[in-house]
């Protein structure tokens, strides 16, 4: 008579015996994930830092920079540049993200309207623009 499994099969078998009697569900492997922030505790720390980028461009740039009078501003220590560029870059160094989708998707994260969404993703350089955001965030933060 014929043996039913050779000696390579019976191996693998013995080795599979444990996943086969008792299979993996879908919590066995379960990898680290980090923890969203609630969305209030996302905004609270955007409106923080979206103030103080707010605040630095006006002493650097001066008080009247969101105002919409002129295209161009320089800033201390970054010569000429578009309003637009200068607010991003002072943003970025508040710790907002730098890239477009990742602004996007934390507007998303932190539920913003489609206006206050453009706002940040923009991100827009204008003072009613800021304003709107800034009580976006408080409102959201407060919740």
């Amino acid at each position: 008579m014929k043996p039913i499994l050779s000696a390579s099969d019976l191996a693998v078998l013995l080795i599979a015996s444990p996943f086969l009697l008792f299979p993996p569900t879908s919590n066995t492997f379960v990898l680290a994930q980090e923890q969203q922030p609630a969305p209030n505790v996302l905004a609270a720390a955007l409106l923080t830092k979206v103030q103080n980028a707010e605040g630095a461009m006006k002493q650097e740039c001066g008080a009247a920079v969101f105002n919409g009078d002129k295209a161009e501003v320089s800033c201390k220590g970054h010569g000429e540049e578009t309003v637009g560029s200068a607010w991003k870059r002072y943003l970025v160094a508040a710790g907002v993200p730098e890239n477009v989708s990742d602004r996007t998707a934390l507007a998303g994260d932190i539920g913003l309207d489609p206006q206050a969404s453009l706002c940040l993703a923009g991100p827009m350089a204008r003072l009613e623009a800021i304003e709107y955001l800034l009580s976006q965030l408080r409102m959201i933060a407060k919740k």
